[in-house]
């Protein structure tokens, strides 16, 4: 076996193969399991729980049959089901409101467990359920703060961004879609979160798609092992340690610029000038943390795991979704031309007059939600990872629903997000209307015809005090994407390709093996590139 480089240290796992390492390993797991049988138990449930075997690999497979098992068997009622972390308690869409804001249902919580914050590689996750909202705050401070002033750098970005996945041919070429708009949306994010020194930095770029990848992927393989023990499996899963080196990555591309950055700022302050304020996501951290110590490479995995891979699995099943639907597209054209005239390019106003195409995203998202189980890669907010639109807690503490219903303390819980295809709620509601809520609008039910809104019977954000406080910029960084691409391509669904979406536990993910056809159209109605703010 060759020798370590010089400055390298020990090799990682030299110490594991020692014999003084496998006898302590023993003693370990020996306290570990004999800490489980005769540690303090889990109060008894009054919850009825649907039969099944105790694999997670079952849940992975039929967390869809689970749940509806357990709605006929107790309609109204809450029940368990086994998931990936043990008994899952799953609530009734009619309970929503009675726990999306409950200070004792943490979805902080979940975060750190589902995802293992603590762990190292983990350190995006970690940060992400930090006690001070650190990334909360930067969302909530900063990024929506400054939505105004960036709408031109995105439409410039997303111009960039479709022109090198989908070039200039008006021939129709084949593209695999979601890895092209995942570096779509990198690259139209990356703008914004990392201004224009790194947004096409490939390195970066490469780097942001691989960690949230790896780390669903690791993360799921340690959810496979007994929770007490994957503190040492981590040390021993290939993917755990794929995970550790894009960490490393991360932090090696990120740390120089914030070192620079604050020499810049110490050098400007002992001459008696201003110090430099750059309007991104890596100044935003530094604004908000006052000093704490915080991951700066984890912080900017940690944004683009909360946007980017969220955006790109909802931008990718609206592209699948309306390519089923080419008049629906026309009238969208026809929308996007006449608002951006009127408004004279892309502006706050002019987004929010995108009604027909803000129906389209929505019902989108009615169908195959970006919501939130487990509610953890949202890390910063539900709404952020595919899933069937539901919420996701953990019990603090013991919790009295008004019903008199009694959550145990460290009971892991979901919604049912089945009021989403409820006919008590939605006419036709299985079939894609992409009218649906521009109908809405203007009725009593307006308050709910947004993009953005949330509700019990539409929780593809969330719902309650975690709802996704970055749906605003989401929104916007769709709508001005979306724009180009409507206005500049032309796509369909490459012959024996799928629009359907594949469901991994209570996960619905874009279809990865997808394919469309694409072009440029040699006219279009109006250029968005010259358009003036």
């Amino acid at each position: 076996m060759p020798s370590p480089a010089p400055g390298a240290g020990p090799e990682p796992l030299a110490m594991f193969r020692t014999p003084v390492f496998g006898l302590g390993l023993s003693v370990v797991i020996a306290a570990v399991f004999l800490g489980r049988a005769f540690g303090g138990k889990k109060p008894a449930s009054a919850f009825p729980s649907v039969d099944h075997d105790r694999s997670s690999y079952n849940f992975l497979g039929d967390a869809y049959g689970m749940v509806e098992k357990g709605r006929r068997q107790w309609p109204g009622k809450p029940f368990f089901i086994q998931g990936e972390n043990g008994p899952l308690l799953v609530i009734p869409p009619g309970m929503i409101n009675d726990i999306r804001a409950h200070p004792a249902l943490s979805f902080i919580h979940t975060v750190r467990e589902d995802f293992h914050g603590g762990l190292p590689g983990f350190e995006a996750f970690t940060l992400a359920s930090r006690d001070d909202r650190l990334l909360q705050n930067v969302i909530i401070r900063h990024l929506t703060k400054y939505m105004g002033t960036i709408l031109h750098s995105l439409s410039e970005e997303a111009a960039f961004a479709l022109h090198t996945n989908f070039g200039e041919s008006t021939e129709w070429r084949e593209h695999l879609i979601r890895p092209a708009i995942l570096d779509v949306i990198s690259r139209v994010a990356s703008r914004v979160f990392l201004g224009e020194e790194l947004c096409r930095d490939e390195a970066w770029l490469e780097v942001t798609k691989e960690y949230t990848t790896a780390a669903f992927m690791a993360a799921m393989a340690l959810r496979q092992r007994p929770a007490h023990l994957r503190f040492i499996y981590q040390w021993f899963e290939p993917l755990c340690a794929e995970l550790r080196r894009h960490r490393d990555r991360s932090r090696a591309i990120i740390g120089p610029v914030l070192e620079r950055r604050r020499a810049a700022r110490r050098e400007a302050l002992a001459q008696g000038r201003p110090a430099p304020v750059f309007e991104d996501g890596i100044d935003w951290f530094e604004q908000e943390a006052q000093g704490r110590p915080y991951d700066s490479g984890m912080a900017q995995q940690a944004l683009a795991a909360t946007g980017n891979h969220t955006t790109s699995d909802f931008t990718t099943k609206f592209m699948l979704t309306v390519a089923q639907h080419p008049d629906l597209i026309r009238e969208m054209r026809d929308e996007i031309v006449a608002v951006l005239r009127a408004e004279g390019g892309f502006t706050k106003a002019a987004l929010a007059n995108l009604k027909l195409l803000d129906s389209v995203m929505k019902e989108t998202q009615r169908l195959q939600p970006i919501a939130t189980y487990p509610q953890t890669l949202t890390t910063a907010w539900e709404g952020a990872i595919p899933s069937t639109g539901v919420l996701a807690r953990i019990a603090t503490d013991d919790v009295r629903l008004p019903d008199g219903t009694l959550i145990p303390k460290g009971t892991n819980l979901v919604t049912d997000g089945g009021w989403r295809l409820s006919p008590d709620v939605y006419e036709d509601p299985l079939e894609f209307d992409g009218h649906r809520f521009l109908k809405w609008r203007g009725t009593d039910r307006e308050q709910t015809a947004h993009f953005v809104s949330t509700a019990p019977s539409h929780t593809g954000f969330g719902h309650g005090v975690y709802a996704c406080p970055g749906r605003f910029f989401a929104s916007n960084e769709s709508k001005v994407i979306l724009s180009h691409l409507i206005m500049k391509y032309d796509w369909r669904l490459a012959e024996g390709s799928s629009a359907d979406a594949p469901i991994l536990g209570l996960f619905v993910d874009a279809n990865r093996a997808a394919k469309v056809l694409v072009r440029k159209r040699p006219v279009v109605e109006l250029d968005l590139d010259s358009l003036s703010m």
